[in-house]
């Protein structure tokens, strides 16, 4: 048997892990049946830079946010609202039955229920002195009512 040398590097750059993170990719795309998530990105542009932006990706119906940020000096003035609704609708629009996320961002929690997202489950002390907590909002139904003879 051949025994392989291992490399500990403290601060690794991107490109050296870069393998770790396509074949990690490759297999959770395998395991999941071959679907390729599709990402999606909502950007806040100002003046030639970005000064907020929400990211995530679909996986067989239903939508992940990876990222939400708004910059320090932008954030409180709805910015953050508007970027969450504009992507909930393109996942919504193309069939995702739900938008997920996570946070360890307590202060957070509030925005994300007011936005009609609901807890579905925490993690306590997921890294020293922070819950991790995760967030959904299911697709709304039709408000169209079904008239009965009965």
């Amino acid at each position: 048997m051949h025994e392989h040398q291992l490399s500990v590097v403290h601060d690794p750059d991107e490109a050296l892990i870069q393998p770790v993170l396509e074949g990690l990719h490759r297999f959770g795309i395998e395991a999941i049946g071959g679907f390729e998530p599709k990402k999606l990105a909502v950007l806040l542009p100002l003046g030639g830079r970005t000064i907020g932006g929400v990211v995530g990706q679909e996986v067989k119906g239903i939508f992940y946010i990876n990222h939400l940020w708004v910059t320090a000096e932008e954030r409180s003035r709805g910015y953050g609202g508007r970027l969450l609704g504009a992507i909930e609708a393109e996942a919504f629009a193309k069939g995702c039955a739900e938008v997920r996320l996570d946070t360890m961002n307590a202060k957070s929690i509030p925005f994300y229920e007011a936005h009609g997202y609901g807890i579905y489950g925490r993690v306590p002390e997921y890294i020293p002195g922070f819950e991790k907590v995760f967030l959904r909002k299911l697709r709304r139904k039709s408000n169209i009512a079904i008239e009965s003879d009965g």
